[in-house]
């Protein structure tokens, strides 16, 4: 992650130190759209390849796209496959839950949630999550990241 100057300075004001680790916390909480300078998403999305990472990401929306709107819920059965719309801070990207991956729940990705990923396949504009691939999927600070609605 490559945060502008704004962007530092916005989190070394929510840490009071230029501690790298302690910056990287702070990031946590913020809006990476007003953070970053520079994403870590390839410019072609829409060319196939397997991303190692790490990706940092950060949660815009979600949705289990198996199920109506009205019941969207964390279900394990066939019925379930998350569209996750992300952002690098620069470019926007689509997850795509292709096979189950029983570390990831639909109430933990909140818009703001920031997001850990290592290995993953590109395919068709689509990051596609599946439990072979995905080697690490972490969550921080579950929905107490701040997000601007303005993209």
């Amino acid at each position: 992650m490559h945060l502008h100057a704004e962007g530092f300075q916005q989190c070394y004001r929510t840490c009071h130190t230029t501690n790298p680790e302690s910056i990287a916390r702070a990031a946590v909480q913020l809006d990476l759209k007003k953070l970053v300078a520079k994403g870590n998403l390839p410019k072609d999305l829409m060319a196939n390849q397997h991303l190692s990472g790490p990706l940092y990401l950060q949660v815009v929306s979600c949705k289990n796209i198996a199920a109506p709107s009205i019941r969207q819920e964390n279900t394990t059965s066939a019925g379930r496959c998350l569209l996750i719309q992300v952002t690098d801070g620069v470019t926007k990207a689509t997850l795509l839950e292709h096979e189950h991956v029983p570390s990831i729940f639909l109430n933990n990705l909140l818009p703001g949630t920031k997001l850990l990923i290592r290995n993953i396949a590109l395919e068709r504009g689509f990051m596609l999550l599946h439990p072979r691939y995905v080697v690490q999927f972490r969550c921080f600070l579950v929905g107490a990241g701040q997000i601007d609605d303005g993209h």
